[in-house]
């Protein structure tokens, strides 16, 4: 999978904190270890129940506090976290992927 690969690299040489993803085409048969760099990272995913298409992933370094909230989340492909920094009011971040309007599955 090039694109996985080409995921991980940019995770790699960049290092960002957060990273959030759509349209994943994961499934619950993906290991996460296979397609994503996950050291250093807690990783939380939502994938579309009945199709391999869409899903999306949220990704936060270990170092920062994070905690997904799912009583946020709705039946469309979306996921929250909540993000605790230090010193500053709490945040969260969100991940939403919205299916093309000729997508009868979701």
């Amino acid at each position: 999978m090039a694109r996985n690969q080409a995921l991980s690299q940019l995770a790699a040489d960049l290092k960002p904190d957060i990273i959030i993803a759509t349209e994943t085409w994961l499934t619950e048969n993906h290991g996460i270890a296979k397609i994503f760099i996950s050291d250093g990272y807690e990783i939380e995913r939502r994938d579309r129940e009945h199709d391999s298409h869409g899903g999306v992933i949220i990704a936060v370094k270990k170092t920062l506090i994070a905690t997904r909230e799912s009583e946020l989340e709705t039946d469309c492909e979306i996921m929250w976290c909540k993000l605790k920094l230090a010193g500053k009011k709490t945040m969260h971040i969100g991940a939403f992927y919205r299916p093309h309007e000729n997508d009868k599955t979701h």
